[in-house]
């Protein structure tokens, strides 16, 4: 079992015969961001996708975890769901951080790497703030962020007649798009409830 993880990482499975692909999931998303690329490959490929600890439904981890933890973790999870098996291992943003650390641990089990939205520099002026902003708020404070952002974009991107209508109206005191049914499924990604 991985260091500083507490149990084993939540994965999906899509497709029954040919080589293995592995996808490592970005912040602040989980396994799930990957469902049309499985859909889409498992006719030629078994995928898997893995939650990272902390994220979806995979377990939380201690304060001491490195990014070495979480590449063997999610080695355990392509060793449970197809033992032995040689895969070629996707990452995206922060799991194009933990893949090269997959590879390195095995080698002889990596048949490729892809990596996208690898651009994190510590140097770049940004990365302190959001170091700091990291330190002082938790590991959910860019998914915090993140739907704001989202948000101030969908509701400059709507329509005049898609903000006029009952569905999603303005308040009478602000110019923001009020608690409509599309706010609410946008702010809480899951179905809205009348």
């Amino acid at each position: 079992m991985a260091k500083n993880i507490h149990g084993p990482l939540y994965y999906e499975r899509m497709g029954r015969t040919g080589p293995v692909i592995a996808f490592v999931h970005p912040n602040p998303m989980d396994q799930s961001c990957w469902i049309f690329q499985m859909a889409h490959l498992s006719t030629w490929y078994r995928c898997i996708a893995i939650d990272i600890p902390g994220y979806g439904r995979s377990p939380k981890a201690g304060p001491d975890l490195t990014v070495a933890d979480m590449a063997q973790a999610c080695w355990e999870a392509i060793d449970d769901a197809l033992p032995g098996a040689t895969a070629i291992l996707v990452g995206c943003s922060v799991g194009s951080a933990i893949v090269p650390y997959m590879y390195h641990q095995r080698p002889d089990k990596t048949a490729a790497l892809v990596l996208s939205g690898t651009g994190y520099n510590p140097t770049k002026e940004f990365a302190k703030r959001r170091i700091d902003a990291y330190t002082a708020n938790g590991i959910d404070y860019r998914a915090r962020r993140f739907v704001r952002h989202r948000w101030r974009i969908s509701s400059r991107t709507f329509s005049p007649n898609a903000t006029n209508s009952p569905m999603c109206r303005r308040s009478s005191t602000s110019s923001k798009l009020s608690r409509s049914p599309i706010r609410t499924a946008i702010m809480s990604a899951s179905p809205v409830r009348r």
